[in-house]
């Protein structure tokens, strides 16, 4: 049996190559949570990952431990798109979801877990706010529209298409 100390030597060494061992990382941290969870908790730390992604590669790992698909289509798929489909996963649809994941964004593979038609291809926007632009940003989707639900704003993106809508109305009156 590995021990503790031994599962942290080997998660830091497969840290260092992220993209290519979170398989084998989530592996390692899953047996190490379960085994000894302090440190579990210290390895997290000094490997430089957050434990939400730290707790995301275990239940990939629990998820897929009996799913009969080769390694380096999971890796292809990327750890992402894995965690998207981990509530869902089973020997009886892996086969679907997996070449779903393969064609679609992460996003669009939500909403078709979700139930919903995908029809158009998006595309992301990424914004670095400090903290009290990101502040007033909120507000501001909040006023036209946004709903909060936890710490997310699940309709955001239509939230800023209603701004930018009246915006470009404003230039036109």
């Amino acid at each position: 049996m590995t021990t503790a100390p031994e599962l942290a030597a080997k998660a830091s060494e497969l840290a260092a190559s992220f993209d290519e061992n979170f398989l084998d990382l989530g592996h390692v941290l899953r047996t190490l949570q379960d085994i000894d969870t302090d440190e579990f908790t210290r390895t997290v730390q000094r490997i430089g990952i957050s434990s939400r992604k730290a707790y995301y590669l275990t239940t990939i790992d629990r998820a897929f431990e009996k799913i009969p698909a080769p390694k380096d289509r999971l890796k292809k798929i990327g750890w992402t798109k894995l965690k998207t489909l981990t509530p869902h996963i089973s020997k009886a649809n892996y086969a679907t979801l997996l070449k779903a994941a393969e064609k679609n964004t992460d996003k669009e593979l939500e909403a078709i877990l979700r139930g919903e038609e995908v029809t158009e291809k998006k595309k992301a926007i990424l914004m670095y706010l400090s903290r009290d632009e990101n502040a007033e940003f909120e507000q501001a989707l909040l006023m036209f529209g946004a709903k909060r639900s936890g710490r997310g704003m699940p309709n955001r993106e239509e939230a800023v298409m209603a701004m930018a809508r009246w915006v470009l109305d404003q230039q036109e009156g």
